[in-house]
């Protein structure tokens, strides 16, 4: 989601245990990986 920035996510990521670097969440953000499109 665009109003989602790299630092929420990765602290929601970071609550279910996962190590996220900068790099992975931009990826996130461009792919978009939960919303199977």
């Amino acid at each position: 989601h665009p109003c989602y920035g790299y630092r929420w996510i990765r602290a929601l990521l970071a609550q279910e245990g996962w190590a996220v670097s900068r790099k992975q969440v931009q990826r996130f953000e461009s792919g978009s990986p939960w919303q199977n499109d």
